[in-house]
């Protein structure tokens, strides 16, 4: 899928945001609230099946950034996460691999 690929998935005056290119597939998404991801089903995500603040809890634990979300009060996700890097950082070793990481992170050899 082409890393561009932008799908918006909207409930009243709140919006899903998924951006497929950056999904690392980790299914925190999936764990969290399996009422609302369904990964066969199209559309695969059903947002009448839990809160606003489900939903935003949920998706700032996304591993990926592959999911965000959007409000007509012009507050987003990306606010949110420049928050977490100003707050400190964290890293957290997921099932099979993938790293949560979140904040700024500085590697060094």
């Amino acid at each position: 899928m082409d890393e561009n690929t932008v799908r918006r998935y909207p409930k009243v005056n709140f919006t899903v945001v998924w951006k497929p290119g950056k999904c690392i597939h980790a299914a925190e998404c999936i764990k969290a609230l399996p009422a609302v991801y369904h990964p066969k089903d199209k559309p695969w995500i059903t947002l009448e099946n839990a809160s606003v603040d489900a939903l935003k809890a949920q998706i700032s634990k996304c591993p990926s950034g592959a999911l965000s979300w959007e409000e007509k009060t012009n507050a987003t996700h990306e606010e949110e996460k420049e928050e977490v890097a100003n707050s400190g950082a964290s890293v957290h070793v997921l099932p099979n691999g993938p790293l949560m990481v979140k904040g700024i992170i500085r590697l060094r050899a």
